[in-house]
């Protein structure tokens, strides 16, 4: 059943790679463990809001701090290089449509900008403070942990070494640009370090 399921989604948006553990064999990646979850990270911030902690934590009086907890969504999904060349970046959407009728409810697009070299594989982990979709929330799958509609990814460009781009049909060449840019930033702010 789950094969078939693949099999009507990858026609309706072009080249995509959907679905946990199926590769592509035309941008070389094998997509596994797609899943969201709910984190709470906890810091310090000054109690009136507009005052900044200066110095070290011991320059400040504990009194003038409180601890704040924010809830951020987490994507997580892992890449693994087939391809034969070293991956330097991949543009994606998390994508969570209906198990009813396929319809798309609400997709989030990343960037991954660090190698991959050939035959290696990364566990990437996103964070946002938008839930996966506005129609169910973390507390609901609380309550119910069969899930009411389903998570993909839509593997969308993939820069390999050279500058090589393999491109989805369908997306535009602005959105693969932008992906190569992202990737040039970050290789010239780390030549600054190393």
């Amino acid at each position: 059943m789950k094969i078939i399921l693949q099999c009507i989604c990858i026609p309706l948006l072009g080249a995509s790679i959907w679905a946990q553990g199926l590769t592509d064999e035309r941008n070389g990646l094998q997509v596994s463990g797609v899943k969201w979850f709910v984190e709470t990270f906890t810091r310090l911030v000054p109690v009136d809001g507009n005052s900044h902690i200066r110095g070290t934590l011991g320059a400040v009086d504990p009194m003038d701090l409180q601890l704040r907890s924010d809830r951020y969504f987490v994507y997580e999904t892992t890449f693994k290089n087939t391809s034969g060349k070293r991956i330097r970046g991949i543009l994606w959407d998390h994508v969570f449509s209906s198990k009813e009728d396929g319809r798309v409810l609400k997709n989030h697009r990343f960037y991954y900008l660090v190698p991959i070299a050939k035959g290696g594989s990364r566990k990437v982990r996103n964070t946002m403070d938008v839930p996966p979709t506005p129609l169910v929330g973390a507390d609901d799958l609380k309550k119910d942990a069969i899930s009411p509609y389903r998570q993909e990814v839509a593997v969308k460009c993939v820069v390999f070494e050279g500058n090589v781009t393999w491109k989805n049909a369908g997306i535009e060449d602005k959105e693969c640009e932008e992906l190569r840019l992202n990737i040039w930033k970050r290789e010239e702010k780390l030549k600054k370090y190393y």
